[in-house]
């Protein structure tokens, strides 16, 4: 981001690195030209295993009800907020680069959102494919994820 931000980009896209995600379809991103963030959510799934659909559903809604709490509590905001296919504003860059950004992990996903939510600027999703290879979650990536959850749900107190 810093280098975009610094070259003047427009835009940067973020993707998993294991190469679950198409980038073939980055201009479905590229369409949402007045959005801050899109966020690509999993409409089509293949290979996913159900322990890992399942892990991304919860995270989801503990990631939408963490967004905005309580309000969120009475009303779904995001279809897949932990997905880790974005694509991010010079605008919503130079605000994370502003930021203390304390994430180390998939925690990044909610913590970018939050700021960008906290701030109003604009977010979208566009349905993509999402092809399961492997996972690198483990209990200590779900701790920071939870713990991250907790930090922005009292913060905002």
């Amino acid at each position: 981001m810093r280098y975009a931000v610094e070259n003047s980009y427009d835009y940067a896209i973020s993707m998993d690195a294991g190469l679950s995600h198409n980038p073939d379809e980055i201009p479905l991103f590229l369409k949402q030209e007045d959005r801050d963030l899109v966020i690509g959510y999993r409409k089509k799934r293949i290979n996913t295993p159900v322990y890992r659909s399942a892990l991304s559903n919860m995270g989801n809604v503990i990631y939408n009800i963490c967004l905005d709490f309580p309000r969120s509590m009475f009303g779904k905001y995001f279809n897949d907020i932990t997905s880790g296919f974005r694509r991010y504003s010079n605008k919503a860059m130079k605000l994370l680069l502003s930021e203390k950004i304390e994430s180390r992990s998939f925690d990044i996903m909610i913590e970018s959102a939050h700021y960008i939510f906290k701030k109003n600027l604009t977010i979208s999703e566009v349905p993509m494919t999402y092809r399961f290879s492997n996972s690198s979650l483990n209990t200590k990536v779900i701790l920071d994820c939870m713990k991250m959850c907790f930090k922005i749900v009292f913060s905002a107190r």
